[in-house]
């Protein structure tokens, strides 16, 4: 058996619309984005549309964020919708969850791609993403392992606007692994600047 994109969409749909944590989520919301109302248009060009900021912040909360028992969003909802066999799988791949910077190395035609951080590669599953990436572009996603050698990606993954070049490549472990609540100030650069 294996985790598939839909079961992961299935997690972060509950953690956005589950009353349970309303509460925890606003609040959450705020720490994410800042203090700060940034506006659309304040955000470096491409990446200030309200389903762009929402699947960024659900990616963050559902697999990064604790709650106050030390459970990400995403457990409560495996245990909310999933059943065995199913629910232990997904509960070991949200615990093995990861946000990363890598490289994408090879596209795999409506299949997903490989990415490399390092001395590590990881294949993805992602037929859409198969059909969107281009080899060398650098992206920042959460990956969860689906249980089979693979992984998949969470919502809110983002391509950077530029290439890692062959000096910074080898080094992206130390260089550059940016956590999202960084890369999202990262991406609210133009606002700051222009409150200076």
């Amino acid at each position: 058996m294996t985790l598939t994109n839909s079961t992961i969409e299935r997690l972060v749909e509950w953690c956005y619309k589950s009353d349970i944590i309303a509460n925890i989520r606003a609040q959450a919301q705020e720490q994410f984005f800042g203090n700060d109302e940034v506006k659309a248009s304040d955000y470096l060009a491409g990446t200030g549309s309200f389903a762009g900021r929402e699947r960024r912040f659900m990616g963050w909360f559902t697999f990064s964020f604790k709650l106050p028992d030390g459970r990400h969003p995403a457990e409560l909802a495996a245990q909310a919708i999933l059943k065995e066999p199913k629910l232990s799988l997904a509960l070991d791949a949200i615990q093995k969850t990861r946000y990363v910077t890598g490289v994408v190395t090879k596209i795999m035609n409506d299949r997903g791609f490989d990415m490399e951080l390092e001395d590590e590669k990881f294949v993805i599953n992602s037929p859409m993403l198969s059909r969107i990436l281009r080899k060398g572009q650098l992206i920042s996603a959460h990956i969860l392992p689906n249980g089979q050698g693979r992984w998949l990606v969470g919502p809110g993954w983002l391509t950077w606007p530029i290439s890692p070049g062959p000096h910074m490549r080898p080094r992206l472990k130390t260089l550059f692994q940016p956590n999202p609540i960084e890369v999202e100030r990262f991406l609210q650069e133009k606002q700051k600047h222009r409150k200076r």
